[in-house]
Order: structure tokens, then C-alpha cells, then sequence
């Protein structure tokens, strides 16, 4: 049986009431003002005039499976974590499900829709949806669920204001019909999230949202909607995200016991890999039925996931993004600020946020910072490195880390570009921050990486000796004064060597030999100008 429920365009936007328990034939009669509703067969509140120049000639085609929750797999795992995490979806306005495809959001949601015990409409969104087609598979979704169950008839043309009408009558029907409190689960919501009309429709949904209908967004990254973050502000959203959903060792070993393996022996460490992710426990399941082993490596999925995170992630993105998220391959931490340096001159500096949103395999360390979980760090490192040539990307990085006064991060650039010319630049040129910091042990690391020439410097010399002075290795210490001593001769550089003199002195000062102290001090006194006063009131 098809029964209709017609709507016309009589009201722009701006006059529309806000639906409410009341429903559309509520105080004011407000009802009488539409063009016309058949329920069942019969009319009401009709003017046959107006219903005949309001129903339009073609409507958007239904597509029975977007409004019908997919059949679950027979194998699918009950998880009751997460059953009851969605239960609470019914005690609010709305509810946000967002997580990188893979992590089970449709399959948790189906569940709830077809064993929740909640009476639920399904609507899932489409890449070539227009306001049109989503109000229309809304309203026939939502048809499903009405005492009168009626389905709308929207109209036919770009007007947005004929149909936000439509919609209008929809919810306010919806807000008097409703009895009982009623899921409205729209899948694959990150469709809209690049359609500025779409998003419209969702605002206005979420806006104007009948007291008994609890809206559920499943989506693949936090979307861009005002009325979230209002929601969010008043209290009255629920957000699930990859975390939540990730699986943890007890339903990872059932999902094993229920395909009829073995949970691998090391199934603890491959779940903090994969952050607990459902796509790479099924395809570790189907790896190991084909090939049982003890232990599980995910290196054996390279392949698979490396193509899905292509296909999935990667390739929707605008060019601009992807050439700046294969650019971010190159950085150990991640924040809009280090993204926007390796922008190209004349990009946008929003792009670097707006990857941020969009990328989900993001996570928080416990130093606050920001990094890509591994799966996702080490196929972005392989595929860059096919891709390009990534030192111009570590040029900037170090550049832009430089200018923060984060030397460890651009020594690593620099290094990783192949510049050990410009990271023994900057270690002498950031000498006296190093001494001041007294890391000794980092800086040391840092000057075993460069090559001898560039280690051989007398200010780097300088500096190792400093740090090994510091961590009372004297010998060592004394070995690098006079190394430095005999570079700065070479260099013809008087003042390095008043200081490597000065050096040799200091270490026989702290192991209580200051014979030999007295005649390096006063040979370093002898080799600096009477104009270097600091310099030489120090040696005194």
C-alpha cells in the first residue's frame, strides 16, 4: 500500500512556524495554510485549486535501500559495549557517530535500528543527493514510522523555499504523530559535508527536530554544522567516536573464537597498533584462515590496507589536501600551524585545519600533541616516498620549526633532507641555547649524525666537549679542547681557540690539577683582543 502525503509551497522559509507538539493544525491554525495532505486515502484541510498547482509532475525516484537498513552478516559480533552506548542516542536531541571508514559504524547502527527495541527510521546519504532527493528519501524514511504513515510529495524544482516548506509540514506532522520517542539515523552523512545546500537541509532538521525524534549522524569525520556545536555547547549530544568503537582484547578474542580461530598469541600488541580497529581485525581474520599462524603480522597487510586507505581516505580529498597530507608524511607531530607551513605560498592557510578535520586516523599523545596513528603514519611515509621526493618538504618543515625555537624537531628535518650542512649550522648557531638547556646526552646524539667533516668544526668540537664536560666524562672532554684547539689554529680563528684553550683549563680546574690550568688560562688571555672585555674577564 503507497499512501501520500502531498505538500505544496505556500510559505517561505522565513514565515514557517516551528514545529512543536502541536503539529501543523495547531494554535493559529497554521494547518489550514498548506496545500494539502491525502492519508489514507481520504483528503483533508485541501483546496482541490491549490493541491492541483502544487503537485508536481515528476518526483525524485525512491531508492528502497537507502531508506532500509542493510542486512547484518550472519557473523556479525554482538557487542554489548556498544549497544548500550548507543542506547543512550534515545535520551538526546542528537547523536554523532563519527569514525574512519572501517570502524563498524554501520554495523553498530543496524543493530540498533533493527534490534534496539526503538521504533527507527534509516536514511542513508548519497554523493549525488540534491536538497530535493535527501528531503524526499527523508520524508519516505520517516513515513515508515508514522501512526498515518504517510509519504510526502515534494516539489519539483530548484525553489528552496517551496522545499523547506515541505519539509516544515513534514516535522510538524511528525512533532503531532510522534507517541513515542522515535531514532532517525541518517548513514553516511560526510556526503553533505562538502554541499553547503545539503548541509542546509540537515541544519534545519537538527533545528527544528520534534520533541520525540532523536537524530543519529553517522559520518566518517566531525562535520561542519552549527547546530552540533550548539548541541554540543548545551549538553545535549551524544559523541561516539573511533575510540569508542575500537575493540578491545575481550571482544577481539570472541570475534576470533566465533570465526573458529584461535585469538593470535600477540593479539594484546597487535590491537594497540591497529588502535583496536574492526577493519583490520577482519582482515587479520581472513589472513589467518587462509595461512594459520601463532602470532599475527600486520606487516602481511600492507597490500590491503595501503589500497583501502587510498581508495578511502586519500582519494576523495581535493588535490590541495592530498598534496598536503603526502607533505605531512615527512612531520613526527602534527598541528594546523607546522601543516600551513608546508602549504605552498599561495594556498589557503585553512587547508591545514580542514585536513586535520577530515583525516579521522589522528590522535592525542600524553605530551598533548597531536600524531597519525601507525597504520596510517607508515602508509603515508610509503606512499610519499613513491610520489615524490620529500626533501622539499622537510626543508620547510625545518624552516618553520626554526622560526619556533623547536631545534629538535628542525635538526630532524634537516637531517631527514639530507642538509647536514645546515644542521651543523644550526647547532653552532644555537651553541649557547644548548649549554643553557644542558641536555647533553640529545646534543651529543645530535653531533654523532653529522659526518667527520662537519663534526670535525671547531665550534662543533667546542660543544661536544661541553657536553661531555658535563656529564663528567673529562678525558673525552680534554680530547675534544684539544681537537678544537687544533681546528681553530687550521681556521686561524683566535677566539674559538682562546676558548678550546680555556676548555682544557676548566677540566684540569675540576680535576684538581691547576698547574697546567695557569699556563692554558694565560696563553688563552694572550690570543684574545683588548676590545673583547667579556671574553677576556672571564678567563681572568
Amino acid at each position: 500500500m503507497k499512501t501520500t502525503l502531498v505538500l505544496g509551497s505556500f510559505l517561505a522559509p522565513a514565515a514557517l512556524p516551528a514545529p512543536s507538539g502541536s503539529g501543523a493544525g495547531g494554535e493559529g491554525g497554521s494547518g489550514s495554510r498548506f496545500s494539502a495532505i491525502l492519508i489514507s486515502g481520504y483528503v483533508s484541510m485541501v483546496d482541490p485549486l491549490v493541491t492541483a498547482q502544487f503537485i508536481p509532475q515528476h518526483q525524485p525516484a525512491i531508492e528502497q535501500a537507502r531508506i532500509t537498513p542493510p542486512r547484518s552478516r550472519t557473523n556479525t559480533l554482538p557487542r554489548r559495549r556498544i549497544d548500550q552506548l548507543l542506547a543512550m542516542a534515545s535520551e538526546l536531541p542528537l547523536t554523532l557517530v563519527a569514525a574512519p571508514p572501517g570502524s563498524g559504524k554501520t554495523t553498530a547502527l543496524v543493530r540498533v535500528a533493527r534490534h534496539g527495541g526503538w521504533s527507527t527510521a534509516w536514511c542513508r546519504m548519497d554523493s549525488n543527493d540534491t536538497p530535493s532527493s535527501l528531503i524526499h528519501h527523508l520524508a519516505a524514511a520517516l513515513a515508515m514510522v508514522t501512526p498515518s504513515n504517510p509519504l510526502l510529495t515534494i516539489p519539483d524544482g530548484p525553489d528552496s523555499a517551496d522545499l523547506l516548506a515541505a519539509f516544515h509540514l513534514l516535522l510538524a506532522h511528525m512533532a503531532a504523530a510522534l507517541e513515542d520517542d522515535t531514532l532517525l539515523i541518517l548513514d553516511d552523512y560526510h556526503h553533505a559535508d562538502q554541499r553547503p545546500e545539503l548541509r542546509a537541509v540537515i541544519e534545519y532538521l537538527a533545528a527544528h527536530l520534534p520533541p520525540r525524534l532523536h537524530l543519529i549522524l553517522a559520518t566518517r569525520y566531525e562535520p561542519l554544522l552549527n547546530s552540533l556545536a550548539t548541541a554540543r555547547a548545551r549538553g545535549e549530544a551524544l559523541f561516539i567516536n573511533q575510540s569508542d568503537l575500537a575493540f578491545n582484547l575481550e571482544e577481539a578474542t570472541a570475534l576470533f573464537a566465533q570465526i573458529g580461530l584461535g585469538a593470535p598469541s600477540n593479539l594484546d600488541s597487535v590491537l594497540i597498533e591497529a588502535r583496536g580497529w574492526p577493519l583490520v581485525l577482519r582482515l587479520l581474520g581472513e589472513a589467518l584462515g587462509h595461512h594459520p599462524k601463532p602470532n599475527a603480522d600486520l606487516v602481511n597487510l600492507t597490500a590491503p590496507l595501503d589500497a583501502f586507505f587510498q581508495h578511502e581516505i586519500v582519494e576523495p580529498l581535493p588535490a590541495q589536501l592530498r598534496d598536503l597530507l603526502r607533505d605531512t608524511a615527512v612531520l613526527r607531530w602534527l598541528d594546523s600551524r607546522v601543516c600551513a607551513a608546508l602549504l605552498p605560498p599561495n594556498a589557503e592557510p585553512e587547508l591545514a585545519e580542514e585536513l586535520m578535520r577530515r583525516v579521522s586516523f589522528i590522535e592525542m599523545m600524553t605530551d598533548r600533541r597531536l600524531v597519525y596513528q601507525p597504520l596510517f603514519a607508515a602508509y603515508l611515509v610509503r606512499a610519499a616516498a613513491q610520489a615524490t621526493d620529500l626533501r622539499a618538504a622537510h626543508v620547510r618543515a625545518a624552516r618553520y620549526f626554526r622560526l619556533v625555537a623547536d631545534l629538535p624537531e628542525a635538526l630532524h628535518h634537516l637531517f631527514a633532507a639530507g642538509d647536514t650542512d645546515g644542521a651543523a649550522d644550526l647547532l653552532e648557531q644555537t651553541a649557547d641555547t644548548w649549554r643553557t638547556d644542558g641536555n647533553a646526552p640529545a646534543l651529543l646524539d645530535w653531533l654523532a649524525r653529522l659526518p667527520e667533516p662537519q663534526r670535525n668544526r671547531p665550534g662543533l668540537l667546542l660543544l661536544s666537549a661541553a657536553a661531555h664536560r658535563h656529564l663528567g666524562h673529562f678525558d673525552i672532554a680534554l680530547a675534544d679542547y684539544v681537537a678544537a684547539d687544533s681546528a681553530a689554529l687550521h681556521c686561524a680563528d683566535d677566539q674559538r681557540r682562546a676558548l678550546a684553550l680555556r676548555g682544557q683549563a676548566e677540566i684540569y680546574l675540576d680535576t684538581v690539577q691547576p698547574t697546567p690550568a695557569a699556563a692554558l688560562l694565560t696563553k688563552a688571555l694572550k690570543l684574545l683582543p683588548r676590545e673583547l672585555i667579556a671574553e677576556r674577564s672571564a678567563i681572568l
